[in-house]
C-alpha cells in the first residue's frame, strides 16, 4: 500500500537504450521526463530550437513541450536513460528546473552519481513498478537535487578543488605512504571515478600514477644526492624487494639504479 505522500507522481517507464535513431517528426510527449546521456552524444531539437547533448549531460522534457531527438552523421551510439512520469509532483519538477535553467539541460557535476541514481530507477522499474514505487519516487527526488546542484555547483565545486590540492599536496610530501582515495572523496563528496577525473584534468595524469611519478622522483634524488646505498633506497621507500625496485625504476628511467647514479650522481657526494 503506497503512502498518500508519494500518490502525486505515476511513472509511465524508466528505460536504459542505445540510441541509435532520428525521431521521425517533432513530438509532445504528454507526460514529463528526466534523461541522462552517458556516453556517446546526439542532436536534440527541444521548441525548435537544436541542442548538442554529451556524454554527461542531464536534460528533461515537460510533457507540453515539442522535441525531436536526431543523431549525428556518422551514427554513433549514443547511451541514455530515462524516466518518465506524470502527476502535480512531477509538473512541480519539471517547472522548478525551467525556472532555475532555461537551456533545459546541464552538465552533470558527477556523472557517476548521475548513472548510479538511474541505474537505480531502472532496476527497480523492471523489477516491480508497484512494489517498488516510493523508493522510486525516493530516487527521482534525489535526481532532482543531483540537477539542482550541478546547475549551481560553486561552493561544490571549490571544496573539490581544495580535496584534489590537498591529495596532491600529501602525495608529494609521502608519495610512498598508502594514498587512501576514499578519504578525499568523501570529504569532497564525490565518487571515486569522478574525483580521479578531475585530478586528472588538474595534473594530467590519474592520483596513482601521480603518485608513481613523484615515487621516481624522489628515487632520483635519494640516488643523485645521497650516499644511501641502493638496498637501503629500497628500505627507506618501502619496496618489497630489490628485483623489483629496480625493475620498476628502470621501466621509469631507462636505467638501472646503479646506472643512473652512476651517471648523475652529482660530485662531493
Amino acid at each position: 500500500m503506497k503512502m498518500d505522500y508519494f500518490n502525486d507522481i505515476q511513472f509511465r517507464v524508466a528505460a536504459h537504450q542505445i540510441f541509435l535513431y532520428d525521431s521521425p517528426a517533432p513530438f509532445i510527449p504528454g507526460y514529463n521526463s528526466l534523461e541522462f546521456i552517458r556516453s556517446g552524444h546526439i542532436l536534440l531539437e527541444r521548441n525548435r530550437v537544436p541542442v548538442e547533448l554529451k556524454a554527461g549531460t542531464l536534460f528533461w522534457m515537460n510533457k507540453n513541450g515539442t522535441y525531436r531527438f536526431r543523431v549525428f552523421k556518422e551514427h554513433l551510439p549514443c547511451e541514455h536513460f530515462y524516466v518518465d512520469f506524470i502527476g502535480a509532483r512531477t509538473d512541480r519538477i519539471i517547472s522548478c528546473l525551467d525556472e532555475i535553467c532555461p537551456e533545459g539541460h546541464i552538465s552533470s557535476y558527477d556523472p557517476d552519481l548521475g548513472a548510479e541514481i538511474f541505474d537505480n530507477l531502472v532496476k527497480s522499474y523492471r523489477s516491480d513498478p508497484v512494489a517498488n514505487h516510493i523508493p522510486m519516487a525516493v530516487d527521482v527526488e534525489r535526481l532532482t537535487a543531483h540537477i539542482v546542484r550541478s546547475i549551481d555547483p560553486p561552493v561544490q565545486l571549490k571544496g573539490i578543488s581544495h580535496e584534489i590540492l590537498l591529495a596532491a599536496e600529501d602525495i608529494r610530501k609521502d608519495p610512498f605512504k598508502g594514498f587512501d582515495l576514499a578519504h578525499y572523496t568523501a570529504k569532497a563528496g564525490i565518487s571515486s571515478g569522478h574525483f580521479r577525473r578531475l585530478f586528472h584534468a588538474s595534473y594530467q595524469m590519474s592520483p596513482s600514477d601521480y603518485r608513481h611519478d613523484q615515487q621516481m622522483i624522489r628515487i632520483e634524488e635519494l640516488l643523485r644526492n645521497t650516499d644511501l646505498r641502493v638496498k637501503e633506497i629500497v628500505f627507506t621507500c618501502r619496496f618489497d624487494s630489490l628485483s623489483y625496485f629496480s625493475h620498476v625504476f628502470k621501466k621509469y628511467s631507462g636505467m638501472s639504479p646503479r646506472d643512473y647514479r652512476k651517471k648523475y650522481k652529482k660530485k662531493g657526494n
